[in-house]
């Protein structure tokens, strides 16, 4: 789910894989609510804070282990967001771009944008992706009223999508 801790899990599980001497990095496919940057450059949200996340370890390269493939403007669903600057996600493609970011590193995390069911176009949504990517899915959930409830349902889908659980992060 969106504001689930998502981002922060990820950021700590980079900053722990980084402190043990592996040479991980962090991923995110899409990444709308981008600030406005230099030279009309999109800033990611997310990837500035698992950079603060990495404060304190002395990497020269902690930009390099953290990457937004896709930047939008708008803070919506990233098929909206696409939508609006004329441009068009699809699975296929942001696979492709996860796996050359993957290569360049022996650890990859992969953060999705908002819940499972988030359209990324008109027809996939980020289950397709993750079912496209065939890997271990950590489940992030909002430690709220309802969360059981969110968090089992999500559960059942990633089992009937065949996908793996690792495990889930209140």
């Amino acid at each position: 789910d969106t504001d689930a801790g998502k981002t922060v899990t990820t950021g700590a599980l980079l900053r722990a894989l980084l402190e043990q001497g592996s040479d991980a990095r962090a991923v995110k496919p899409v990444q709308t609510g981008c600030l406005p940057g230099k030279k009309g450059q999109l800033l990611a949200p997310d990837t500035l804070r698992w950079q603060e996340a990495l404060r304190g370890l002395h990497l020269r390269d902690a930009e390099r282990r953290t990457s937004a493939l896709r930047r939008f403007l708008p803070a919506c669903s990233p098929h909206l967001a696409a939508r609006d600057a004329g441009a068009s996600l699809t699975v296929t493609e942001l696979t492709r771009s996860c796996r050359q970011e993957a290569s360049q590193a022996s650890f990859t995390l992969i953060e999705g944008a908002g819940g499972v069911y988030v359209p990324l176009n008109e027809q996939e949504d980020m289950f397709d992706l993750m079912t496209a990517l065939e890997l271990p899915v950590l489940l992030a959930v909002g430690n709220k009223l309802g969360c059981i409830n969110h968090a089992l349902l999500a559960i059942e889908a990633l089992k009937a999508r065949g996908l793996h659980g690792l495990g889930m992060v209140l």
